[in-house]
């Protein structure tokens, strides 16, 4: 740090002696004169302790971060110029208190993350889950790089119009089919026949071994992708052979891997959500597929027990079973609106009286079973699989021949014989 004479700050005019007071004695010029101003930089030099800066009535932003978080924030911005704003674009999370951040790498908390004033949150109506786009700055105060302006609020330069929330949507059963066989497995006609999904259909997949959602979920993606679906994978503690797998596949993943805090793993999928609410908001319709339903349940158990359940991100009161419910209730077919269609796996089956209250809001499920026929694989078990409301989405003939096709499964296994044979002819 330079010392100064009074000399030398005579020859300074009024500006830059209220930028020396501020950026080399952290002191604060308020509506001081020239006089004052080199009286104070040269106590302040001789050894006088700088006052502290005032909030002029807001909170610090200390109290609304953690240590950890201030340090996290100022690390990856060390020189950036508070008067020279750089263009930031990312998905926002908000804190209970009001105030929130662009997390700018996908939806993970990193260094290069935007704080966001409880002041831009309420002017522009923005919620978690929207895409964001604007300008940020250091601010002098704090050192925590902020957001000062917004350009655009999900692709969209209207943003300040009154939004639509989703909260207002009224949920119906769906109505219009997603077919799912296209020539490849015939397994994917039965879930056609037995429980046809719609747009908008809260769906649980069930998988009681664990081994056979993986190819279940790859022609899955598959057969959605061709039809034209948007499609966004939060894969949950998979195998990361596997996630490259979806990736290539032409889907958005958001990756939650298995060495992550369990708190992380909830706040994810929540988010997760919160992002496709929010495209629904101004007309986009999609598909979630939760790979992982029982380990986001059993992540908010972990955080439960230890106490570590953050009561500014996660601070619903929900708890860890209610959590997988949020996700799954955030289905269905909106009208004009558009839809949402959520699909999750979980291992268990109809009898696992510890999920019924999933089984309850779900409005199809789908049994996975072994293929018989092949030492890998997947088939769908006809007789415990079912969708509510399947007369919007079946003719009166169709449901016939389900229910007679169930029948006859129940006393005779083998004639999935017959039945894979007249979806591939």
């Amino acid at each position: 740090m330079n010392l100064y004479t009074r000399e030398d700050l005579n020859a300074m005019s009024v500006h830059t002696l209220r930028v020396v007071l501020r950026t080399d004695f952290k002191g604060v010029p308020g509506v001081m004169n020239k006089a004052e101003l080199i009286d104070k930089i040269l106590s302040i030099q001789s050894g006088e302790k700088p006052p502290v800066r005032s909030t002029k009535g807001r909170k610090p932003l200390g109290e609304f971060l953690t240590p950890a978080d201030i340090e996290l924030h100022l690390s990856d911005f060390e020189g950036v110029d508070g008067d020279v704003p750089q263009s930031v674009k990312g998905v926002l999370e908000l804190h209970a208190e009001g105030y929130g951040f662009i997390r700018l790498g996908g939806l993970d908390i990193t260094p290069s993350d935007v704080y966001v004033s409880k002041a831009l949150v309420k002017k522009f109506s923005l919620k978690s889950g929207d895409e964001v786009e604007g300008d940020c700055a250091q601010m002098r105060d704090s050192g925590v790089v902020t957001l000062k302006s917004v350009k655009s609020v999900n692709g969209g330069a209207n943003f300040e119009q009154k939004r639509v929330d989703f909260s207002t949507f009224t949920p119906n059963y769906p109505n219009k089919k997603i077919l799912l066989y296209n020539g490849e497995n015939p397994a994917l006609g039965l879930i056609d026949l037995f429980s046809p999904l719609g747009e908008g259909q809260r769906c649980l997949v069930l998988d009681q071994t664990g081994r056979r959602k993986t190819e279940f979920l790859k022609d899955l993606i598959s057969s959605l992708v061709k039809s034209g679906k948007k499609v966004c994978l939060t894969s949950v503690c998979s195998k990361p052979e596997d996630v490259t797998a979806y990736k290539q596949s032409g889907v958005s993943v958001v990756e939650i891997s298995s060495d992550c805090q369990p708190q992380k793993i909830v706040r994810k999928a929540i988010l997760s959500v919160e992002v496709l609410k929010r495209q629904l908001e101004i007309g986009n319709s999609s598909v979630l597929i939760l790979t992982d339903v029982n380990s986001v349940i059993s992540a908010y158990e972990d955080c439960a027990l230890t106490d570590k359940i953050d009561q500014g991100f996660l601070s619903d009161g929900l708890t860890a079973r209610s959590v997988a419910k949020k996700i799954l209730n955030c289905a269905g077919c909106y009208g004009e609106r558009g839809s949402l269609t959520v699909i999750g796996v979980l291992k268990s089956d109809l009898k696992d009286r510890e999920y019924s209250d999933l089984f309850d809001v779900a409005t199809s499920v789908i049994t996975l079973a072994d293929n018989p026929r092949k030492r890998r694989g997947y088939s769908v078990d006809p007789v415990n699989s079912f969708t509510d409301g399947d007369e919007n989405l079946l003719t009166a003939k169709e449901i016939e021949k389900a229910d007679s096709y169930r029948t006859k499964l129940a006393e005779n296994p083998d004639f999935m014989d017959e039945i894979l044979a007249e979806i591939t002819r």
